[in-house]
């Protein structure tokens, strides 16, 4: 009798790779871990927060794996939630719940804010000007209201008065807002303060503004005159940067820019 062939299975179960199998059967009586705690569990033994980033993830994942080497079963362990860590960051990135750190990107052009030309001009008037207080008005309008009405009354001392009035026009301007000077029991000052050299060269600046403006004033008013005297141009030029001067060391605030 012809042996009889029986067909022969191309692949058996016991030869089929373990990956093509698919996840084993549950074990009856035993209850499946939650995901969640399972990945709560890797953040713990790794020792990092639920918001840290890769690269914090991965070095407390080197420096645990350094300091327990000699215990090859802990090192598994370590490997496993990194993964699983990095896994859990890598699918909430794809999925946008993961934000970046920065704001915005340092390779971003940031778009150029246009200013208005006058805004700086507005800002330093608002700085540079300043309504007088009754104590620095009580303090200057004396001087000033002598040296204005002196030129009229000897007008000899025209020129003296002009040199007066921009020297007191100076003093008063770059020493507004400033503490007082110490003085000893015989009345000396008693401190010798240097200069600052940004509120002294906007102090010169405006003396020289304004007695530039006195003189041209004073040219025009004089020259429109018939018959005018000899030598009272001077005296209305004084009477205009006294006036000038005045209205400066009331209002400029030198210091506050």
């Amino acid at each position: 009798v012809a042996p009889v062939w029986r067909a022969r299975p191309a692949l058996s179960r016991a030869r089929v790779p373990l990956a093509l199998q698919g996840p084993p059967p549950p074990v009856p009586g035993e209850e499946e871990e939650d995901p969640e705690d399972k990945l709560n569990a890797a953040y713990r033994l790794l020792g990092v927060t639920q918001d840290a980033g890769y690269d914090e993830v991965t070095d407390a994942h080197i420096e645990l794996t350094e300091r327990y080497s000699d215990d090859p079963a802990r090192v598994q362990r370590l490997d496993d939630a990194k993964d699983l860590v990095v896994a859990e960051q890598l699918r909430r990135r794809m999925a946008g719940e993961l934000r970046p750190v920065v704001t915005e990107s340092p390779w971003d052009k940031k778009p150029v804010q246009r200013e208005m030309p006058w805004v700086p001009v507005v800002e330093f008037l608002q700085k540079f000007i300043r309504p007088p207080g009754f104590g620095h008005f009580k303090t200057v309008s004396p001087m000033f209201t002598i040296l204005l009405a002196m030129p009229w009354f000897a007008p000899s001392v025209v020129g003296s008065v002009t040199l007066l009035s921009c020297v007191a026009g100076f003093a008063f301007t770059y020493n507004r807002g400033q503490a007082d000077v110490p003085k000893d029991e015989w009345g000396q000052v008693g401190e010798i303060r240097p200069y600052k050299r940004k509120p002294m060269l906007i102090t010169i600046a405006c003396c020289t503004i304004t007695y530039t403006i006195a003189t041209v004033l004073a040219k025009r008013v004089v020259g429109g005159m018939v018959g005018a005297q000899r030598g009272f141009d001077a005296i209305v030029k004084s009477s205009f940067l006294c006036l000038g001067l005045f209205f400066q060391a009331l209002i400029v605030d030198v210091h506050a820019v």
